[in-house]
């Protein structure tokens, strides 16, 4: 097995895209049985590639191992590089760990968030992509506070950058009262009229 080691960086309007990948995933190792019977994967010589702006090819030598040929010696490296571009969405607030009875109103109701992401998966980012929340619990101290704190719940992994319109939100919380039952038994007093 070939194992690439590498590093990379992009300059800042670019992402990584992917993990780096060489041209094979194997190579061939010639040599006596002592040497060859503890080996499981042989490596590039290491390299790094710094303010990349576009994809990048390169060659790359395997790193020699004494008493042991290798086949091929070297490989072709290539390191996907992505422009970036921006999103804006407007983005639910859902609320979380709200106990039965009682209801919680975030005020407003959703915010706008901006983030920065690869340009191949633009089309595939929308609101379903990420969820924001308030949550019960943090009104549980002694005094609740005026705001309650958006967290971001869940992102693509490959976001960077996200920015939400504001990190709190006025709210209501209420408590529900019980439909009121009647009963055969249930007395209903009028006052007297005159």
């Amino acid at each position: 097995k070939l194992v690439v080691r590498g590093k990379a960086s992009t300059t800042p309007q670019c992402v990584l895209s992917g993990p780096m990948t060489a041209d094979i995933d194997s190579v061939m190792v010639y040599g006596d049985y002592a040497s060859l019977k503890h080996l499981k994967e042989v490596y590039t010589t290491e390299f790094e590639a710094k303010r990349l702006s576009d994809t990048l090819r390169t060659t790359v030598r395997i790193a020699r191992i004494p008493n042991l040929r290798i086949v091929p010696d070297q490989v072709t490296v290539t390191i996907p590089v992505e422009e970036i571009t921006s999103k804006l969405l407007d983005i639910p607030i859902v609320t979380q760990s709200v106990p039965a009875g009682w209801s919680l109103i975030t005020f407003p109701s959703s915010v706008q968030l901006s983030c920065m992401m690869p340009f191949s998966k633009f089309a595939s980012v929308n609101e379903e992509s990420f969820l924001l929340g308030v949550d019960f619990t943090d009104l549980s101290g002694r005094t609740p506070p005026a705001k309650l704190g958006i967290k971001v719940l869940k992102a693509p992994d490959f976001v960077r950058n996200i920015v939400l319109s504001r990190d709190s939100v006025d709210y209501i919380l209420e408590q529900k009262r019980a439909p009121f039952e009647f009963s055969p038994d249930t007395v209903i007093s009028r006052p007297d009229t005159i």
